[in-house]
């Protein structure tokens, strides 16, 4: 199963490579770029994050939702040194880890 999980895989992968050729596409020279990390918040951690979200209402914080069913509130500042619970669900999540 996994040798035709490949295969079918490197079959879709050939295909999108010569869509744009096939459709008369100019396909742009490829550049090698550098990729960095960065750690956003450096004083800030989070147990099992699962998502990232701006409030949306010009207050300038961000949400960061936790598997087990916390959802913590904070600043959008590098210098951030602490979130707050905004949300504590945990009472009526299961999890497990998973």
């Amino acid at each position: 199963m996994k040798g035709r999980t490949l295969a079918t895989s490197l079959m879709i992968l050939a295909i999108a490579a010569l869509v744009p050729v096939c459709l008369g596409q100019k396909v742009a020279a490829q550049t090698q770029t550098s990729v960095g990390i960065q750690i956003a918040f450096p004083q800030l951690s989070f147990d099992q994050p699962v998502g990232i979200y701006n409030a949306a209402d010009g207050s300038n914080r961000l949400f960061v939702v936790e598997q087990r069913g916390r959802i913590l509130v904070f600043p959008n500042s590098a210098t951030t040194s602490a979130a707050t619970v905004f949300l504590d669900t945990t009472d009526r999540v299961l999890f497990s880890g998973e």
